[in-house]
């Protein structure tokens, strides 16, 4: 689907629609930012996770609010309904149901897989510092004991 392919109506309503999106992501506030401390653990616990949670919300958010404000540019550069990795047109019923979409479902897909394939290696990273610090901190203890 692309902006020739559209009425007037049509695009107006898309517009609004997103505008509306814009909106509500703007007011949108995240729950459980607050820097509060607590004298008991379990209670600090809680709220480090509540905390965590919202910082994952806020973001989410505002990457939303990022492609809804790109689809407006979109729209605005006479590029809307084209796939930005393919250079193909997304398809209309996509587009109905998230208007702010700037990949076709293939190469939506591609980009997801390869997310995770980072946050996988980034993970595997992470977990072989861990392993890396416990091999060095038990040699160190070992170490430590033969003196």
């Amino acid at each position: 689907m692309s902006l020739s392919n559209m009425t007037k109506d049509e695009i107006g309503n898309l517009i609004l629609r997103l505008q509306e999106k814009k909106k509500e992501l703007q007011w949108f506030t995240p729950v459980g930012l607050s820097a509060e401390k607590f004298p008991d653990p379990i209670d600090e616990a809680g709220a480090t996770t509540e905390r965590d949670l919202g910082v994952t919300q806020a973001n989410m958010i505002q990457a939303q609010l990022k492609e809804v404000t790109s689809a407006l540019q979109r729209i605005e550069d006479g590029d809307y309904g084209v796939c930005v990795d393919c250079d193909e047109y997304i398809h209309a019923k996509r587009l109905s149901r998230l208007p702010w979409a700037s990949r076709c479902i293939e190469c939506q897909t591609k980009a997801e897989e390869e997310e995770k394939k980072k946050k996988e290696k980034v993970r595997l990273r992470s977990t072989e510092s861990v392993g890396e610090m416990e091999y060095f901190n038990k040699s160190y203890i070992i170490e430590r004991k033969q003196q």
